[in-house]
């Protein structure tokens, strides 16, 4: 067997277990480490996968203004313009996905961010001030009996901020944003179209996007990464329609 797997690398073999006592405990271990090598290896190459399709289409827009500004001398100043600033775009979509991509791909905690005690109101706070400033919306924070937890502060920075990043994209131009925080609870609240039914259960799978949204801007990342965050602290993950439009989606940790 060990000829097989070091020959084709096809880690599903499974290895014959039978009998008892400590040959028999090596081979339930020396499995139980195959399956777990064998999800790992098909969590990588789909995320590869994924990445790739993703990388492709700003990849190609950034090839293609360059092409034509090198091809053509002659291009108005004011399309000049408007391409260069295509291109500004396209390289912040990629640093941004790059960067999404790294975090997904590290499966364990980063060593240089320790755990401490965090206060989930001061950091949602901090996040919709950020966001006010960047996006000129109202998003506000309503304390509903928030408590500290211990956690990572930036893990929980980043999926605030990718919450509140997602239903502002989401939402009409102007419209308000609502961060709840209750417990070790987080919820935003956006004025958007909702979410549908069927899409409920895949929007924090990587990559997913729903047809209505394949048009907007983004990798697809963003839920992902509550979803990675939230699981590290051994919570969950909350998606749901208001009963008077737009969506809440958010994420609950457990509280000392």
């Amino acid at each position: 067997m060990t000829n097989h797997v070091a020959s084709t690398r096809d880690l599903s073999v499974p290895v014959p277990v039978g009998g008892s006592g400590e040959v028999a405990d090596l081979g339930r271990s020396f499995s139980s480490m195959m399956v777990a090598l064998s999800t790992s290896l098909d969590q990588q190459q789909r995320l590869i996968s994924d990445a790739s399709h993703e990388l492709r289409t700003p990849l190609t827009a950034l090839r293609t203004n360059v092409e034509a500004l090198e091809m053509f001398d002659a291009i108005p100043d004011d399309e000049r313009r408007a391409m260069l600033a295509d291109i500004r775009t396209e390289v912040e979509e990629l640093s941004h996905l790059t960067a999404e991509l790294v975090d997904l791909a590290t499966d364990q905690n980063p060593i240089n961010e320790p755990i401490t005690t965090v206060d989930l109101v001061a950091v949602a706070r901090e996040v919709a001030q950020r966001a006010t400033r960047r996006s000129g919306r109202e998003i506000t924070v309503t304390d509903l009996g928030g408590n500290a937890i211990d956690g990572r502060i930036g893990t929980l920075q980043r999926a605030i901020s990718n919450l509140v990043e997602n239903a502002i994209k989401y939402s009409p131009e102007g419209s308000s944003v609502q961060i709840n925080v209750d417990g070790g609870s987080i919820r935003v609240r956006d004025h958007g179209p909702g979410i549908a039914e069927s899409d409920q259960p895949h929007v924090f799978d990587r990559f997913y996007r729903a047809v209505e949204s394949r048009g907007l801007p983004g990798s697809g990342l963003g839920l992902a990464i509550v979803a990675k965050a939230a699981q590290e602290h051994g919570g969950t993950t909350f998606v749901a329609n208001a009963p008077d439009g737009g969506a809440i989606v958010g994420f609950d940790i457990p509280t000392p």
